[in-house]
């Protein structure tokens, strides 16, 4: 379970790598391109994030599934319910924010 742990953190990590490289992406390339390669990079790395942590949400559930008690679960995997808690959070605060901006861009795009 410690490299699943480490493939995930690498997973959450790479975004903010990419957010990193966009800025010099944007500058090198012609507008209309450098947009959708920022666009499309965007999609895939927000892809993953979200699957990996739906992934770890639901490592409690599919122990349920798989008739497996959780203190088995946890003799194996002792971070599997924090971990599964702290992807709940982050799920949370990112469905949070969402929220928050998704009238902020429409105005942005009914202006424009």
């Amino acid at each position: 379970m410690t490299y699943l742990l480490v493939v995930v953190a690498l997973t959450l990590a790479l975004p903010w790598g990419g957010a990193a490289m966009a800025n010099s992406l944007a500058d090198r390339l012609p507008p209309r391109r450098a947009c959708r390669m920022l666009t499309g990079a965007a999609v895939l790395l927000a892809g993953g994030t979200v699957a990996a942590l739906v992934g770890l949400f639901q490592v409690p559930f599919l122990a349920s599934l798989e008739r497996l008690p959780l203190s088995r679960v946890l003799e194996v995997w002792p971070a599997a319910v924090p971990v599964a808690g702290a992807a709940g959070v982050v799920m949370l605060s990112q469905l949070a924010l969402l929220v928050r901006r998704v009238p902020r861009h429409r105005s942005l795009l009914r202006r424009a």
